[in-house]
């Protein structure tokens, strides 16, 4: 891997007309950061007027309803091809994308004719159960609050990229930490030094 204070991540979320892909729902806002050395270089968000009603379920997480967009949102088509530019070359960074944001996008993106993602992934659901295995569950408004980080406002897509963002960023550090330390074990017990 290239230098991490080089990499650029793309920490996103994405919210949806419902829970199943399967079922024909579709994504309807999706947001984006790209970080390089820790620092936010760019920003990525889209309203996507859906082809498909929200479920009331959804809108009752999100509250984005059927009318606002209509009126706000764009075609999934014109969402989603610049989110693809602006992802290229990224490793892609989430909660629980593996199993919900990333076959969302795809199976949209298939249906638009668009090119699926093929991204490095960083899930920091697992990474959060790997980390802080002491946590009652890893639910990303848990994690936020174990780091002090307020998850207020979330289940909207930029506020829950920001909250990742700072949750991801310090669970990098932390494991970035871990390594060094170990390492720096590692090396003593060659040496023959113990610390």
């Amino acid at each position: 891997m290239e230098n991490i204070n080089t990499t650029p991540f793309i920490v996103f979320d994405i919210e949806t007309t419902g829970l199943e892909y399967r079922m024909g729902n579709q994504v309807i806002e999706i947001a984006a950061q790209k970080i390089i050395d820790n620092q936010v270089i760019d920003e990525y968000y889209a309203l996507i007027n859906p082809t498909v009603p929200v479920e009331d379920g959804a809108y009752s997480t999100h509250g984005l309803s059927n009318l606002y967009l209509a009126q706000n949102g764009k075609s999934g088509l014109e969402s989603l091809s610049p989110f693809i530019d602006f992802t290229r070359d990224g490793i892609l960074v989430g909660h629980n994308i593996l199993t919900f944001d990333i076959p969302f996008l795809n199976n949209d993106l298939k249906r638009l004719g668009l090119q699926a993602l093929s991204n490095p992934v960083v899930d920091t659901l697992i990474m959060a159960r790997k980390l802080l295995p002491q946590l009652p569950n890893h639910k990303l408004g848990t994690v936020a609050t174990h780091f002090g980080v307020d998850p207020s406002g979330a289940h909207r897509a930029m506020v829950d990229v920001e909250m990742n963002k700072k949750v991801f960023l310090m669970m990098l550090s932390r494991y970035l930490d871990t390594l060094k330390q170990e390492q720096k074990i590692l090396t003593s017990q060659a040496s023959g030094k113990l610390l």
